[in-house]
């Protein structure tokens, strides 16, 4: 043996650092046998818990494995008895019952085997790791300064882009496989597999991979976990500098390729003309980021009611046409209707039903409209989401079919907000500084890996996790340095190129925030030319996304944190010799004053929610809507002259920052708009005659804020969107409540647009079934509701998937889960429900993945946005109508605008979303399904009314429960 012991420690000045000490055995020998390096043993162990409050909840089960490179050196795993009964929830994700722990020892009684298995110093590994020490902690169990391993974190840096951090999941994507979830044993010994995987990774990492991992070596204390983890791994390889990364990272940006463009402002074609042999043209075609194949000759039909039958056999030359390539009527409809629009300069409002082929129906007329004049034509979407999949998957579809007749060259790019992208300017001054957290050294792995990949530099093609978002939140474009000339990376910057991209591009397809930022906001921050040809599709959503994106909020922590923002800038700049120094401001006495009068404000507005929403010792989170009795509370009135004292001193604090040369200033810019634009709210909401506004307070985790947003979207939409543009086609499956688009026409300030209903091609009395049961009684009685929850058990234990259940809120899918899942689990159905099992797109690759055998539960985001064609869906539940909130103040507010409230917005709203809803069942021709709907109140007065907005012709069955599972029977045999 050439080592004496496995670590050693060197503590000095309080801190201690660790260097590892490696055993060297011959190859095949034995732990005494020299020549081949031996790694330290490491300890993999899990808890399972009743919970996940280490103060309130207990330890179930505990396993425990010592392990190094030669295999498994000891094991330890017990159940333990908490001395109280299971609650519901740990039972279904554990598996663990009350009988299994009635023997098991309590924790007192392992506690001396558990010391004992700790005693000699090894690291810890676990898969989100401080989740269990936090429990060993309040255990008494102190694990000491021993290096802490998370193969969460680890995988969260070398596998950036992974769907999904979940243990098993990961070992899925290495083709392992991964049973026994949610069992300590068996996670400890998922763990080292994982932990392997990734070092292995890490040795046999390309040269460039390599030489991040070795800067990271270098860069990384040794004292962090990350920086352990490397040099087990034996890094670094060799000495790489931050200038070297750098260089790096810089390389990769400058070998990106400039878009060319193509316009013909002579060109005068149409999509007709597309869409049948002849008129060939030879252009050269560029899309940014197009994967088109040429694979197969397809046949494409379309008919036109605005004329004669127009057949196109068109060499079509991408399997995605698969799926489009129907008979579509309604598809022509609208690309009539579209044409007509660009040309005439007309605002058109079109509700095209699912199945229509909306996206190629204006995508097309769109590509032609900018070849045409010019001019770019924008496609604005609801989601980044959908914005993705217009531009990755339909788009490039376009192509082809373009290309199929060598006509239309266009170009293409996609823009989403400033804070969307990564500065690489900011990304490289955080690194220059000193890095003192492991999160910000995870951060920073993370993104370097990352930037060797990515093109768009969006930020949201990575996953973000907890303190991560505050680090993320210092790196955004929104900072006025990422564009300014003395930045020495601009052109390098993501935002700058796509700045550029969209200077020249035919079609540009953004999102609904950033469409209402770039109309509304008259801030110099714009970053795309002006729009005046516009298509938005889901343009249903575009109130409630302009609720938000034109909502302005602040609370006093946001005020504080930007003075201390610009009081670290102030010391920063002080700490550098200078040759001509800045004199900055005392701005301690400054900052003081300004914190204690916008403090003063902030009291009276919770005097004032204390006042309207009683608060309660364990009430974390509360709301109110500010309402004209507010004016008449106690010390609102001398507000003005506190608000003027605070407008006096914050003008004092900027006129002082003003003179500092311009590259310093513009650091200041981000805290000193913050500071004004919460003056700006403040100012609004103790403004009695501002009744444009909707103003609220809120109360979340002790800390008051303030927002307003704007009580009339559609006048500002008016004035500040539809006036500007040229033409405007405005799109969705679901606007009209019974062909009537009066509801959608006032919220949006949408009278001036032309309207149109195009029909379904879809034939829902054969392709779809909406059964109401009788006797199931209502979901608001108790009893009712666990006889509610007991048929959906029966309906998947017959159908034992291709389920998706619709919520209104989490509770109510817990409440099911709770109740259904022990049984759907030991009859092999698998339950996916938001808020427990993970992320959004996470549920959705599981669930098409095995649908055979699995239901998918969610709320709000599940109502739309979905699509799983074909037999992976064929059963549709309905819980609850999805009516808005009541106690919503944005609600409150609205609905005041309406002499009936009920009928002439809650209903009509709440039936567009119950429409959005009952389209994720039927997406082809060829889909056939079941809906399930289990509100009772269908056969309300108002029932008729939500009864009429389902799909034209789809087959509605009422009848008891015992009668529609026999008829599922029958039809599963």
């Amino acid at each position: 043996m050439f080592g004496v012991s496995l670590f050693s420690s060197i503590i000095s000045n309080n801190s201690i650092s660790y260097s590892l000490h490696f055993f060297l055995l011959e190859k095949g020998g034995s732990r005494n046998s020299p020549f081949i390096i031996l790694m330290p043993p490491i300890i993999a162990f899990d808890l399972e818990t009743t919970g996940l409050n280490p103060k309130n909840d207990a330890i179930i089960e505990i396993a425990m494995i010592k392990f190094d490179e030669t295999g498994i050196l000891e094991r330890y795993t017990t159940l333990i008895n908490p001395g109280f009964s299971l609650p519901a929830e740990s039972v279904n994700i554990t598996g663990i019952t009350d009988v299994d722990l009635k023997d098991a020892p309590f924790f007192s009684d392992i506690r001396p085997k558990i010391l004992e298995f700790l005693t000699e110093w090894t690291p810890l590994l676990g898969h989100n790791v401080d989740f269990d020490i936090s429990f060993f902690r309040e255990y008494g169990i102190d694990v000491g300064a021993r290096p802490l391993l998370d193969t969460f974190r680890i995988a969260e840096i070398l596998f950036f882009d992974a769907k999904s951090l979940n243990l098993g999941s990961l070992l899925e994507s290495f083709g392992k496989s991964f049973d026994g979830a949610h069992r300590a044993l068996a996670d400890s010994e998922a763990t080292i597999i994982l932990f392997e995987h990734c070092i292995e990774e890490m040795k046999n990492a390309t040269a460039e991979k390599s030489m991040i991992l070795s800067y990271l070596a270098s860069a990384f204390s040794t004292d962090s976990a990350i920086g352990y983890v490397l040099q087990y791994a034996g890094f670094p390889r060799k000495a790489v500098s931050l200038n070297q990364i750098q260089k790096l990272i810089i390389d990769r940006r400058r070998a990106v390729p400039e878009l060319q463009f193509f316009h013909d402002e002579n060109l005068d074609i149409s999509w007709k003309e597309i869409l049948k042999k002849g008129g060939k043209r030879n252009m050269k075609t560029v899309q940014k980021g197009s994967n088109s194949n040429a694979d197969q000759d397809l046949e494409w039909s379309v008919q036109s009611t605005y004329g004669e039958w127009e057949v196109a056999d068109i060499n079509l030359k991408n399997e995605f046409f698969n799926s489009f390539l129907e008979e579509r009527v309604e598809q022509g409809k609208m690309l009539d209707l579209t044409t007509h629009a660009f040309r005439e300069k007309e605002l058109l409002l079109i509700e095209a039903p699912t199945g229509v082929g909306k996206t190629f129906a204006y995508g097309i007329p769109a590509i032609i409209t900018s070849i045409q004049t010019g001019k770019p034509v924008y496609i604005s979407t609801n989601t980044k989401t959908l914005q993705d999949q217009i531009f990755e998957k339909d788009i490039p579809a376009m192509r082809s079919l373009c290309d199929a007749q060598e006509i239309g060259d266009f170009s293409v790019t996609k823009v989403k907000g400033r804070s969307n992208y990564l500065s690489i300017f900011l990304f490289f001054e955080y690194i220059d500084e000193n890095l003192r957290e492991e999160i910000e050294y995870i951060v920073v792995a993370k993104l370097l890996f990352w930037l060797t990949k990515t093109e768009y530099g969006e930020l949201d093609e990575l996953s973000w996790y907890g303190q991560e978002y505050s680090i993320i939140d210092k790196l955004r474009s929104n900072d006025r340095r990422v564009l300014i000339p003395e930045n020495p990376y601009r052109k390098e910057e993501f935002l700058y190129r796509v700045r550029q991209d969209a200077k020249t591009a035919n079609i540009i397809i953004i999102n609904h925030a950033l469409l209402l930022s770039e109309t509304t906001d008259d801030a110099p921050s714009k970053i795309l030319p002006d729009i005046k040809f516009l298509v938005i599709d889901e343009v249903h959503n575009l109130e409630a996304v302009a609720t938000d994106a034109l909502k302005s909020a602040t609370t006093l922590s946001d005020i504080e944190g930007a003075l201390t923002g610009i009081d670290l800038i102030i010391k920063r700049q002080k700490s550098k010799p200078v040759a001509d120094p800045f004199i900055f401001p005392e701005l301690k006495e400054i900052s003081e004053s300004i914190v204690l009068n916008f403090g003063m404000t902030f009291d009276v507005l919770y005097r004032y929610l204390a006042f309207r929403v009683p608060q309660s010792q364990d009430n974390k989170y509360s709301q109110t809507l500010l309402e004209p009795n507010f004016f008449k509370q106690e010390g609102v009135g001398g507000i003005s002259r506190i608000l003027d004292a605070l407008a006096d001193r914050i003008h004092e604090l900027i006129t002082h920052l003003y003179g500092a040369p311009e590259a310093l200033y513009v650091q200041m810019d981000r805290p000193i708009s913050s500071i004004e634009w919460a003056l700006k709210i403040l100012q609004t909401i103790f403004r009695e005659q501002e009744k444009d506004f909707i103003k609220i307070i809120t109360l979340k985790n002790g800390e008051i804020s303030v927002s307003i947003t704007p009580l009339h979207v559609g006048k500002v939409l008016d004035n500040r969107l539809y006036n500007s543009l040229d033409a405007c086609v405005a799109t969705s499956a679901t606007l009209s409540v019974h062909g009537d688009f009066s509801y959608i026409e006032k919220s949006l300030s949408m009278q001036s647009f032309s309207k149109h209903v195009l029909a379904s091609d879809f034939d829902y009395a054969s392709q779809a079934l909406l059964f109401i049961p009788s006797d199931i009684g209502e979901i608001k009685n108790t009893i009712d509701r666990e006889r509610i929850h007991d048929f959906i058990g029966d309906i998947l234990s017959i159908v034992r998937g291709r389920t998706l259940g619709l919520f209104t809120s989490f509770m109510s899918i817990k409440e099911v889960f709770l109740q259904i899942n022990p049984r759907l689990k030991k009859e092999g159905v698998t339950l996916m429900t938001q808020g427990l099992s993970g992320g959004r797109q996470r549920m959705i690759e599981y669930f098409r993945q095995h649908s055979d055998s699995s239901a998918l539960f969610g709320t709000d985001s599940f109502w739309e946005g979905i699509d799983i064609p074909g037999k992976n869906l064929e059963t549709l539940i309905i819980y609850k109508f999805p009516f808005a909130v009541p106690t919503d103040p944005v609600f409150i507010a609205r609905s005041r605008l309406y002499r009936d409230s009920f009928s002439e917005y809650s209903l009509p709203a709440m039936i567009i979303k119950l429409r959005q809803g009952l389209g994720r069942l039927i997406r082809t021709k060829t889909d056939k399904g079941i809906i399930i709907l289990l509100d009772s109140r269908i056969n309300s007065a108002w029932g008729e009314k939500v009864k009429a907005g389902f799909p034209e012709g789809i087959k509605i069955r009422s009848g008891t429960k015992e009668i529609f599972l026999e008829m599922l029977k029958k039809k599963k045999m």
